[in-house]
């Protein structure tokens, strides 16, 4: 993988999640609805999970803390959430922003470049990102 793709950031819990409607419009043809469009805005809060957590940034946007990669079944799962875009399958890929009450997300704001700039030139594999952040501990 490209090392512009590891991070290290803080992954965050949420807590409380109220979906608040203001407005809701249906669309039915005959007894069928078609659409369903809802307005209004989301209440939540949230606390930290875990600190400096080193995170490696799926193609969809998601991110995955690397101590999830323990064995090649974990890196399948991983692989065919990230296809499927289903974040929620394997609780795997966390995205940037709470999606209910218990859900795990990685703050954006948090976010660090792992590597600097000389060490981006070469792929890295996840063996060596694993040995490398366990002899950095």
């Amino acid at each position: 993988m490209k090392p512009d793709k590891v991070f290290i950031g803080n992954i965050k819990r949420c807590t409380k999640y109220i979906s608040h409607s203001r407005f809701t419009g249906n669309v039915f043809i005959g007894e069928e609805c078609v659409n369903l469009s809802s307005f209004g805005y989301i209440e939540s809060e949230d606390e930290l999970y875990k600190e400096n957590a080193v995170l490696v940034k799926t193609k969809n946007g998601g991110y995955i803390d690397l101590e999830n990669f323990n064995s090649i079944l974990d890196y399948l799962k991983i692989y065919k959430d990230d296809v499927q875009r289903d974040y929620n399958l394997w609780k795997t890929i966390m995205p940037t922003h709470s999606r209910g009450n218990n859900s795990l997300f990685v703050d954006e704001n948090s976010l660090k470049p792992y590597f600097n700039s000389e060490d981006k030139k070469e792929e890295i594999s996840i063996y060596q990102l694993r040995r490398r952040q366990k002899s950095a501990n």
